[in-house]
């Protein structure tokens, strides 16, 4: 799995700040951060659960939609597995299917968010 999605998952899980994603939460703030995890995250999971590979379309009304090209800009290992054009985000061409399988599958156990009530 990408350190990026690694760091990702931890920051989400435990709320500590891994080194690589510090400029991103010192920039966007660490709200913002979790938002676009959850964002990510969610697409990802549906993915695996419908077993479909649909872009993520970004909605301007939404702040994470809003905030992503930016945390790309700050979070660099992102851009390394996804890529940003027209208003979708997609993985990359040069990320094989059965790596893409792995983290999708990956982000579907580990990416249990908490219901608070």
């Amino acid at each position: 799995m990408s350190n990026g999605i690694s760091d990702l998952l931890l920051f989400f899980n435990s709320r500590n700040v891994p080194a690589s994603l510090s400029n991103a939460v010192e920039e966007l703030g660490a709200t913002n951060v979790r938002s676009i995890a959850i964002e990510l995250f969610s697409w990802l999971k549906r993915q695996q659960r419908f077993d479909h590979e649909k872009p993520l379309e970004l909605k301007a009304q939404y702040t994470s939609s809003q905030e992503l090209p930016r945390f790309f800009e700050l979070f660099a290992p992102m851009n390394q597995l996804f890529t940003i054009q027209g208003g979708t985000l997609t993985f990359r061409d040069e990320i094989a299917l059965d790596d893409r399988a792995k983290l999708r599958k990956t982000i579907a156990s580990e990416y249990q968010p908490v219901l608070r009530t």
